[in-house]
């Protein structure tokens, strides 16, 4: 073959390649991504742009909200503006995104009852400013967990999406608010203040008594001591004390309660927690009455009551001897250990050490 022909034959193959590549790596994928967005139920959509969700089933309304001002915390307006849990809304609006029409089940009116899709339905409408950027009707759940019958309000057609919508969106209650209760890292607390008050005994004429524990990071070491007279700090057992920074910023709600501050003791706390950030924010916590195994606490800039479980309580409010290094250095007492305990004899039978067992009701 001729060096021309051959260089011509070159360029030919090397089109057909280059043909090849732009439609397998260019083509294929720009034609993939566009059928893709045709199947999404809402083309387009941006959880980004969402600036209110509002759900709605007969007279029942929840209705969520994102200030205009760009701040990303979204509220539940329908109950005092009460911080919504963030994780909840990503969840559900990332949920309308990724929506996709896969399974046609009707496109008569008539099984919209049959269906759940109907008056009845659960209505989900999200806006943009005064935009409407996505609106459904979540019906009842398919064949299968985890699926759903939704239409569009001014469409006939009926499909089943693969998406738990009902779980999402259908919250009772107080389900849309934040169970945290303080937005806020441990590592960044630089102080506590712990206040105790302890009432009179029954009968007897005495004041109540307050306490008062102060403790606070150095900003150079990072270890935690206790303040005692002007700036003299007394050094803390560190373990200790990051338990107690660790307990505050992840306390989270058991539940939230239907009681005045001042049935819950609220009005007049005995403990109140405080802490600051170092960003120079301060939290507050006060806790009042014990009910059962929990606590009714609530945030001073909130009108909420809510309970949490003693155990929180308790092992935020320590007492200084408890967050002081044990004498010496020495080690805490292991934990004791059920797994090497034998197991007891049948009644009546001889025990370890040959005595024998007590019999039935009887201690030894």
């Amino acid at each position: 073959m001729k060096p021309k022909q051959t260089m011509i034959l070159l360029a030919v193959v090397a089109a057909v390649i280059a043909g090849i590549a732009a439609y397998q790596y260019v083509l294929v994928p720009r034609e993939k991504a566009k059928h893709q967005e045709e199947a999404l139920l809402f083309p387009g959509f941006d959880p980004a742009k969402a600036a209110g969700i509002e759900i709605k089933r007969g007279d029942t309304v929840s209705a969520l909200s994102r200030p205009a001002s760009g701040d990303t915390a979204w509220v539940v307006v329908s109950q005092g503006n009460y911080p919504a849990d963030p994780e909840a809304v990503k969840n559900a609006l990332d949920m309308l995104k990724g929506l996709k029409e896969t399974t046609p089940a009707s496109e008569e009116k008539q099984s919209f009852e049959r269906l759940g899709v109907d008056e009845k339905g659960l209505r989900v409408t999200v806006k943009a400013g005064e935009s409407v950027i996505a609106d459904l009707i979540v019906g009842k759940q398919g064949s299968s967990w985890g699926t759903n019958f939704v239409r569009k309000p001014d469409a006939d057609n009926t499909c089943l999406v693969y998406e738990n919508l009902a779980g999402a969106f259908d919250k009772k209650g107080t389900g849309w608010r934040d169970k945290k209760i303080f937005a806020a890292n441990a590592d960044d607390i630089t102080g506590i203040k712990l206040t105790k008050t302890t009432g009179p005994a029954a009968g007897t004429t005495a004041q109540p008594v307050t306490e008062t524990m102060v403790l606070s990071k150095d900003k150079a070491t990072g270890d935690w001591g206790l303040v005692t007279h002007g700036d003299s700090v007394e050094p803390l057992d560190q373990d200790k004390v990051a338990a107690v920074a660790r307990n505050l910023a992840a306390l989270s709600v058991a539940e939230f309660e239907k009681l005045s501050p001042a049935d819950a003791g609220l009005d007049n706390p005995a403990m109140k927690a405080e802490f600051t950030m170092t960003s120079g924010k301060t939290y507050t916590l006060l806790a009042g009455k014990k009910q059962e195994s929990k606590y009714y606490v609530k945030r001073p800039d909130r009108d909420a009551v809510m309970s949490v479980y003693q155990y929180n309580v308790t092992n935020i409010f320590k007492d200084a001897d408890a967050l002081k290094p044990l004498p010496g250095g020495a080690a805490p007492p292991p934990e004791f250990d059920m797994s090497n305990m034998l197991p007891a004899p049948p009644l009546g039978q001889p025990g370890p050490g040959g005595m024998p067992a007590p019999a039935e009701g009887l201690t030894p």
